[in-house]
């Protein structure tokens, strides 16, 4: 869809403007207002979404993977408690609490959307995966966040664990091979950015992995397909907060507070953009809004210095 000429989208459209190779900024823009756009309408269809990015990849609707994604969107645009009526080591009082929550101010079905839209973005700007390949990352995008209560990770790779608990099962219902299970577990797995990124960042550079590497990522460590993808996914699922507008990322990051409950600011900003990211992106895709996080990372680092 072109939204240039100012049109609201249809509820989980998937964007589709003319992709400016010249011009990173304005396609940024594009995409922020679409997304927004999106968000204004109140709803998204996110099952006809899944269907539409996968069929991009060249998958045929009979393939379990086709037909996983449909079922993990499915499951996406539940409350989180219905989602955790799927896990088999949900507690009663994790149950209880998850059973309070709506969905959360950031973690939600439109970040499922969005991380799914800005996966399906990255491919196609050029992440060198097969079809196979290219379908997990949108399955395991769309089902990262499965469960998520709205809280951040106590130990590394712990809500991650709740989605991949919720995503193989879905997988196995679909049809899905105990390989492609196992592929997506890692790249849920990826997502969390502080106990994943070092190996995956090595990986991406053609170094050798940490020695101590998360047992959690040895999949990725196996397949250097694999840790592409997964770099395609980890870079989805900040593009919005980082290598969009600097609306977009105060936008996702006023979300983020209202869901943790806290202030987030400049500072916030400058450790997000540089100390967990390293002011870049890890896909070949992500290269080409690496002006966008630069130009983000300079903004908020001006904030700070001016409050400081």
């Amino acid at each position: 869809m072109d939204d240039s000429n100012g049109a609201d989208p249809q509820p989980g459209s998937v964007p589709r403007m003319p992709f400016r190779w010249e011009d990173p900024h304005l396609y940024a823009a594009q995409l922020a207002a679409h997304y927004q756009a999106v968000r204004r309408r109140g709803a998204i269809d996110i099952v006809a979404t899944a269907r539409a990015l996968v069929e991009r990849t060249g998958l045929r609707p009979e393939d379990p993977l086709f037909r996983a994604a449909e079922m993990v969107a499915q499951v996406a645009y539940n409350r989180p408690f219905e989602q955790a009526r799927l896990l088999t080591d949900v507690t009663r009082s994790q149950a209880l609490m998850l059973q309070r929550h709506s969905a959360p101010e950031y973690h939600n079905p439109f970040h499922a959307f969005e991380v799914a839209c800005n996966v399906a973005i990255l491919l196609d700007v050029g992440a060198d995966l097969s079809p196979r390949y290219g379908a997990l990352t949108l399955v395991a995008a769309l089902g990262h966040d499965l469960c998520h209560d709205g809280g951040s990770n106590r130990r590394p790779f712990h809500l991650e664990s709740r989605a991949v608990h919720v995503v193989r099962s879905v997988a196995r219902e679909a049809g899905a091979s105990e390989q492609d299970q196992i592929d997506l577990e890692a790249l849920i797995f990826a997502t969390d950015v502080a106990s994943a990124r070092p190996t995956l960042s090595a990986l991406i550079d053609g170094a050798a992995p940490p020695a101590e590497f998360p047992l959690e990522l040895t999949r990725i460590v196996q397949d250097s397909e694999l840790a592409r993808a997964a770099a395609v996914i980890v870079d989805g699922d900040v593009l919005c907060s980082a290598g969009l507008t600097w609306e977009m990322h105060r936008f996702q990051s006023e979300a983020l507070g209202r869901e943790w409950n806290r202030e987030m600011g400049a500072r916030d900003a400058v450790f997000f953009l540089d100390t967990l990211l390293g002011r870049r992106f890890l896909s070949r895709g992500g290269q080409y809004f690496m002006p966008n996080l630069l130009r983000n990372f300079e903004r908020a680092n001006s904030e700070l210095t001016a409050v400081v």
